[in-house]
């Protein structure tokens, strides 16, 4: 079966820590400060997050970001978040690449080896968490060095904003394909899996909110 809905994040354009934290530890970054923050600052100690939770219920866990793992202080931070097992940017090549980040298509075939692994290594239960990083701005056509496709749009747009617009829509399209690989996949495991997906801020599209209405 399928949920959908709405989540409400505190970040716009950046802050995608922020989504983390408040994901992981219940609390809200936006609780933390009157003032722009980044909860992972905060992470000092241990915490009681998910992940500690689920190990007390003897479930394994795991993280990965194809980013660098200073960024954020995520190395430090998923360690007090109880996750030893973590991947990042280390663990890809120049060819994982699309443009600048490293693509979509890379991070779901390091994902599904990574839990191929897991599994084959014991019988725990896996809370695996992970953040993508393809469809990151800028959202210019020297991005990709192509011009993706013009998004169908009822409204008319100013040239920059076609190509914020074209720009980010192609990471869309990566990332649902890669969901769709994903769902496919999983849908072949024996054992139940419960997948949750969600955004963790919205992107910085300029002028084309205006524009779009």
């Amino acid at each position: 079966g399928v949920i959908s809905g709405h989540i409400v994040v505190s970040n716009f354009a950046a802050g995608t820590a922020n989504t983390e934290f408040d994901i992981l530890t219940g609390m809200h970054t936006n609780m933390l400060s009157n003032k722009t923050t980044s909860a992972f600052r905060t992470v000092h100690k241990n915490i009681l997050a998910l992940p500690r939770i689920y190990e007390r219920a003897g479930y394994v866990s795991s993280f990965m970001h194809p980013g660098h793992s200073w960024f954020y202080n995520r190395n430090s931070v998923y360690k007090y978040f109880g996750i030893n097992d973590q991947v990042f940017d280390d663990a890809f090549d120049s060819s994982d690449f699309k443009g600048p980040w490293i693509s979509d298509e890379a991070f779901l075939d390091e994902l599904i080896f990574g839990f191929e692994e897991r599994t084959a290594e014991n019988s725990n239960p896996i809370f695996s968490y992970s953040v993508t990083i393809q469809n990151h701005q800028a959202y210019t056509y020297k991005k990709y060095g192509f011009e993706p496709p013009e998004a169908p749009l009822k409204v008319s747009l100013s040239d920059s904003s076609k190509e914020t617009v074209a720009v980010y829509m192609e990471g869309v399209r990566d990332s649902s394909n890669m969901l769709l690989s994903l769902t496919e996949y999983l849908d072949t495991l024996y054992e139940p899996v419960l997948l949750v997906f969600f955004g963790d801020h919205r992107p910085n599209l300029g002028n084309a909110y205006k524009e779009l209405g």
